[in-house]
């Protein structure tokens, strides 16, 4: 059923990647608004183990962040091309 909540490519690409890499997660959709056809951003949020975040901003880019908000990052849909969804997340938020 989490993957109802996919609406952009980039939500798929990462859905798949955290499927593959065996990383358990959940979603949650956001607040339903206009998509803009030409840069389209999500509104599903992924909720990894350990409370850390992500949203797909648009513009290729992913934020991610902690339970407390304290430590936010981007990352981008390159990052996932290029690397394993574990190197990216453990090189942002420290997940080791």
């Amino acid at each position: 059923m989490s993957e109802l909540y996919l609406e952009t490519e980039a939500e798929r690409r990462l859905w798949e990647e955290l499927k593959n890499a065996g990383i358990p997660f959940t979603t949650e959709a956001g607040r339903v608004s206009d998509i803009n056809p030409e840069d389209p951003s999500g509104r599903t949020t992924f909720t990894l183990n350990k409370g850390i975040r992500i949203r797909y901003q648009g513009l290729g880019k992913f934020q991610a962040w902690d339970q407390k908000c304290r430590n936010t990052r981007t990352f981008t849909i390159g990052d996932l091309r290029t690397r394993d969804v574990q190197t990216v997340l453990r090189g942002l938020l420290k997940l080791e």
